[in-house]
């Protein structure tokens, strides 16, 4: 469980440097509060293919949308 935590929290981490680097700014915590929600609920493989193919205005909009997938 640890180790799966853990990995998760990796995941999370590069997620969001991504999304802020993407957007061009960091993000707020009500926005990764978000990302981290919907990482739990969509994966990682989804949530890792919207920031690479969404520009910053598109990540911005799904982030602060309750029901964006």
């Amino acid at each position: 469980r640890g180790i799966r935590v853990g990995i998760r929290e990796g995941v999370l981490q590069s997620l969001t440097r991504q999304f802020e680097r993407r957007m061009l700014r960091g993000l707020d915590e009500a926005e990764r509060v978000a990302l981290s929600q919907r990482l739990e609920s969509l994966g990682a493989d989804r949530v890792g293919e919207l920031v690479l193919d969404a520009t910053g205005a598109e990540l911005d909009a799904w982030l602060r949308d309750p029901a964006a997938r």
